[in-house]
This record gives C-alpha cells, sequence and structure tokens, in this order.
C-alpha cells in the first residue's frame, strides 16, 4: 500500500531532462484546506491552476530560482509552461496542514510524511531535488551520508536500484528568498549531480 496521499506533480517533459540536463524534483513542505478533505490529485490540480494557467509569485519564484534567472528578469509565459513540464513537484506533508497560509505542521505529520518521500524519490528517480524551506530540510528522512562543500550540506539518498539523489536547501519562497543566495546553491547543487 503507498504511503503518498498527495501525488506528485510530473511533467510531460520531465524523463527529457531539459533543465541542466538533470531530472529535477522541486520539495514544497505543505498544502492547507480543509482537514479530512484531501484528495490525491491535488498538488498536480495547484500546479496547473496557480504554475501554469495562472501566475502566483510563490511558483514563479521557484522557477526563477531554479533555472537562476535575475530578479528582474521576466518570466515569460512560454518559458513557464516549459519549466513547468520538465521537473517534478511534491509537498512533503501528506496532509493539510490547516485552513490557511502560516498553518505550521505537526511533529506527527512531519514524521508521518517520511515514508511517502522515500516512495516518491524511489518511483521519480530524480537526479536532483531542490528543497524549499529550512524547516522542511530540517524534517527530511535522514540520508543516506552528505557532503560539505563551498559552505553548503548536501544531502545523498539511494535507491533500491542504486540511484542516487543529490538534495540541496534554500529558501522558501514565502520566507526569505534571496536569488543572490539561491542561485549559487542551486548551481553547486546541479554542478556536484552532473560530477557524480
Amino acid at each position: 500500500m503507498s504511503d503518498i496521499r498527495f501525488r506528485p506533480w510530473i511533467g510531460s517533459d520531465y524523463d527529457k531532462k531539459l533543465i541542466d540536463d538533470e531530472k529535477i524534483l522541486i520539495l514544497g513542505e505543505s498544502h492547507y484546506g480543509d482537514r479530512g478533505a484531501e484528495y490525491e490529485s491535488f498538488t498536480i490540480d495547484v500546479i496547473n491552476e496557480w504554475a501554469i494557467i495562472k501566475r502566483h509569485a510563490f511558483f514563479t519564484k521557484i522557477a526563477k530560482s531554479v533555472l537562476r534567472m535575475p530578479r528582474e528578469q521576466y518570466l515569460s509565459d512560454d518559458l513557464r509552461l516549459r519549466f513547468w513540464n520538465s521537473v517534478s513537484f511534491y509537498n512533503f506533508v501528506q496532509e493539510y496542514v490547516g485552513e490557511g497560509p502560516r498553518c505550521r505542521p505537526s511533529c506527527e505529520q512531519w514524521e508521518s510524511s517520511k515514508d511517502a518521500f522515500i516512495e516518491v524519490v524511489e518511483r521519480l528517480q530524480p537526479d536532483v531535488c531542490v528543497v524549499f524551506g529550512y524547516k522542511l530540510w530540517a524534517n527530511l528522512p535522514s540520508p543516506v551520508s552528505e557532503i560539505r562543500s563551498d559552505g553548503f550540506c548536501t544531502y545523498i539518498y539511494d535507491s533500491c536500484d542504486g540511484k542516487r539523489m543529490l538534495a540541496g536547501c534554500v529558501a522558501h519562497p514565502s520566507g526569505g528568498l534571496r536569488y543572490s543566495e539561491t542561485h549559487p546553491r542551486i548551481e553547486a547543487l546541479i554542478k556536484m549531480a552532473k560530477s557524480d
């Protein structure tokens, strides 16, 4: 039986490795809504509505961070669509954390979501995972190993068939994200993945 309650968004071109020749998983923290009303395609519906059809600042910041675009550069509709079709996106916590923004996951929610994360990594086989949020980073399952270089900590997760995924953390898009800090971190993460 699967531990995944919110299926991940998987872009139609995800397997083509169109961004930096890597399969990229973007990891967010949580969804909010009426507890008990969760449904499995919720994440997919959120990406379709707020990242692709509409233009929400949260998802624009994610795209510009991963693409390493300057703050003043406009993210065109075409590039925005190509970006979301090239990546996967998954929120770690597997139930609504509350009815609106600023609700925080409980210790139990963090803990009970770890197996689902490992299952998603096994299924998607990403090369790189960009983790958006320091609290989320602190609550990830223990990695197989970690690398510390250039002032960054990178987690390594191995799948059952030996595939390695490198994970690195940047600030949450709604909480202090600065491109001047995010871009070098993601650049270093991609570089490490390419040399792996």
